[in-house]
């Protein structure tokens, strides 16, 4: 073999290797693209509800504890509770519980943004609590979203 014909052989060798270099690499990148994406959806699942988007009970003690290390942090726990909700679900179906659950979900989450509360949670099955910054105002809040849902307080 010549040398011209060693040195286009170097270089051909050299090409494929890049190609090949270029071809991992992107995969690499692909690879880690999908794996971050996982990992985001994995953490955003550990703090959230999935029926109703809330947070969850995890979410909700770590949010407590970092306003409770605030100087003068006063926190209320308003726990609201669904009465009788095992029976609407046994009449009407579980998907007609789970979109009971979603829209009041909802309400919920827009009582807490007008009202700027800290945290709003689904603790689980028919279970919701509402974080506050102060134990007097929880009161007031949580009668006029129930006596507006036409609850009894």
């Amino acid at each position: 073999m010549t040398g011209a014909a060693q040195n286009t052989l170097r270089v051909n060798t050299a090409a494929a290797r890049h190609q090949q270099l270029t071809r991992e690499l992107r995969q690499a990148r692909a690879d880690a693209s999908t794996w971050q994406d996982r990992l985001r959806q994995a953490e955003v699942q550990a703090r959230q509800d999935p029926l109703t988007g809330l947070l969850n009970r995890a979410a909700l003690t770590a949010r407590a504890d970092a306003a409770l290390r605030q100087p003068g942090a006063r926190l209320a726990f308003g726990l609201m509770d669904l009465n009788r909700f095992r029976f609407l679900n046994d009449a009407f179906g579980h998907p007609v519980g789970d979109e009971l659950l979603r829209e009041l979900a909802a309400r919920l989450r827009q009582l807490a943004r007008r009202h700027h509360l800290p945290a709003l949670a689904r603790m689980g099955g028919d279970e919701f609590l509402l974080l506050v910054d102060d134990d007097d105002r929880i009161r007031e809040l949580l009668k006029r979203y129930l006596s507006q849902a036409g609850a009894r307080v």
